[in-house]
């Protein structure tokens, strides 16, 4: 199976992953092999021995053991294969038409061995040209799951030519694995009911204080919602306005969950407004975490393919990230650990990822020194939660936590001068873009960069381009109108470059020299206190 030219001797992991699957395949057609070999009455007809007795009513009955085995077998490895498809755009990738001789009933270990050889040759072929056609890693995929189609097609020929008594007993039948189920001659493939995230709905009205990180995830939640499933790709894409992450950093009790709940209520409420799915996932250690080499990695690659679905929109939520996903330095990191931090490090921009503008991922921390360093500098976008702050914002937490009291009539606090949720919320932040950089230049900006790095040699074109998205995301200082959403006509059913133009008319300032270097002394100074942070820890 080691096919792909690329590297030649290590597995990739669509290489590992395609083993695992024909290694459980194996698996059931060994298993139902084993129970069609008693429950046909073929064992003592055989007196024991599958092979010796070649007489043809032992014939028929291993030439259906065999082929309803070789079915089921067929028939999960093309489920796995379309699994580890999803998502992908599979248009490009190789497809072969495999021609073999498909006649089992040589027996149950040679009927495999001989599938089994076919495949292999299957994997190694050359198209008419003599090149291989296992080009690229998901090649061995597509050609996978065309051989496997190939031979399930074959075996459901064959069933018409059995003994129909043999039928009878797999089609009263129901076999259930995992997520693949037989009934019979039929197959499903039944996702598993993952964990679902329980929360209580939270409105904008229910938050104090956090403006710029409610207004931020408002507008990003209404920009993913802009998502167009037919083209498969967000529309603001084009402008660089959605992003794929979001890192809450505050101490305890200032209101992080509370924009999480915030931003997952509003989401759902959008998605039903446009009439998709919206997959919510939580990345929680006692769902991921496993004491068993890679299952972490797949459990953590199962979430973040349901989150990044093109048929839905997403959200991928990590409270206390910083205990979930240490620094992979610290003492006691395990193997789990490391595996949950790769398949995070892939899925935050990383290998692989090709972002449509239809999820992102939100998490939070009171420690961002504790996580590790290259996982945080992924987050595209990181706020601070200060939670409330002022008179007024304590006033309006009082009042929010006397509300049911209050409905009751059992509540008697004199008024004053400032009445209780009356202060008015900020509805724009491009004002925070503004620095002390008017008149700079493309000159300066990289100077500065350069300055910024001589300080800090930590600060990576990562950051720079951190710090850039921030300064797209805060350009698009406008909110989109919800008619948008409402009306399908108003927006989501007019052609491409149509919406296109609607939403350039949304823009009421540009991008300039002062916005960009504003954006990046603010990376600069984010990145200059987790240092602070990171030295100073071990000295406490």
């Amino acid at each position: 199976m080691k096919c792909l030219p690329e590297d030649p001797y290590r597995l990739l992991p669509q290489e590992l992953e395609l083993i695992f699957a024909v290694r459980r395949g194996v698996c059931l057609y060994l298993s139902f092999a084993n129970w069609l070999f008693d429950k046909t009455g073929q064992r003592d007809d055989a007196d024991g021995s599958v092979d010796s007795v070649p007489t043809e009513r032992l014939r028929a009955k291993q030439r259906f053991n065999s082929t309803y085995s070789l079915w089921v077998m067929a028939n999960y490895l093309v489920a796995q294969c379309d699994l580890l498809l999803k998502g992908k755009d599979d248009t490009h990738l190789a497809s072969v038409k495999p021609n073999f001789k498909f006649d089992p009933g040589k027996g149950f270990t040679r009927d495999l061995m001989l599938t089994l050889s076919y495949y292999a040759d299957t994997l190694n072929s050359e198209n008419s040209e003599g090149l291989r056609t296992v080009k690229q890693s998901d090649d061995i995929l597509s050609v996978s799951r065309d051989f496997w189609k190939t031979v399930a097609d074959k075996a459901s020929a064959l069933f018409p030519q059995t003994d129909p008594n043999l039928q009878i007993i797999v089609q009263t039948a129901t076999f259930k694995y995992n997520e693949f189920v037989i009934q019979g001659f039929k197959v499903e493939y039944q996702a598993q009911a993952k964990a679902t995230v329980w929360w209580s709905p939270v409105k904008e009205a229910d938050i104090v204080s956090n403006d710029e990180s409610v207004l931020q995830l408002k507008r990003l939640a209404h920009r993913i919602a802009l998502y167009d499933v037919d083209r498969k790709m967000n529309p603001m894409c084009e402008f660089g306005t959605v992003y794929e992450s979001v890192l809450l950093d505050g101490a305890p009790g200032t209101g992080k969950t509370m924009l999480m709940k915030f931003f997952i209520t509003l989401l759902s409420s959008l998605s039903e407004q446009v009439g998709l799915q919206c997959v919510v996932r939580s990345l929680e250690a006692s769902q991921v975490k496993s004491e068993w080499f890679g299952r972490s990695g797949r459990l953590v690659k199962e979430m973040t393919e349901a989150v990044t679905d093109p048929q839905s929109l997403g959200v991928l939520i990590a409270d206390d990230v910083d205990l979930m996903v240490s620094n992979r330095d610290e003492p006691g990191t395990g193997g789990a650990d490391r595996d949950i931090l790769k398949g995070l490090m892939d899925f935050f921009s990383g290998v692989g990822t090709a972002f449509r503008g239809n999820y992102t991922s939100i998490a939070a921390t009171n420690k961002p020194t504790a996580t590790d360093d290259a996982l945080r500098q992924r987050f595209v976008y990181r706020t601070i939660v200060r939670g409330p702050q002022s008179c007024e914002d304590f006033v309006d937490m009082t009042f929010l936590q006397l509300r049911r009291p209050a409905k009751f009539d059992l509540l008697d606090v004199g008024r004053g001068k400032y009445a209780p949720m009356s202060r008015k919320k900020s509805a724009r932040v491009s004002a925070e873009l503004k620095g002390t950089h008017k008149g700079s230049t493309w000159e300066d900006i990289g100077h500065y960069i350069e300055e910024i790095r001589h300080d800090n040699p930590f600060f990576t074109a990562r950051s720079v381009k951190n710090a850039l998205d921030v300064v797209i995301a805060k350009a698009s200082d406008f909110d989109i109108p919800d008619n948008w959403f409402l009306d399908p006509s108003t927006f989501r059913t007019k052609p491409w470059d149509e919406r296109i133009k609607m939403i350039r008319s949304l823009y009421t300032v540009k991008i300039d020299a002062n916005m960009i270097m504003a954006a990046l002394e603010e990376q600069r100074e984010s990145e200059k206190r987790y240092e602070l942070e990171s030295y100073l820890k071990p000295r406490n």
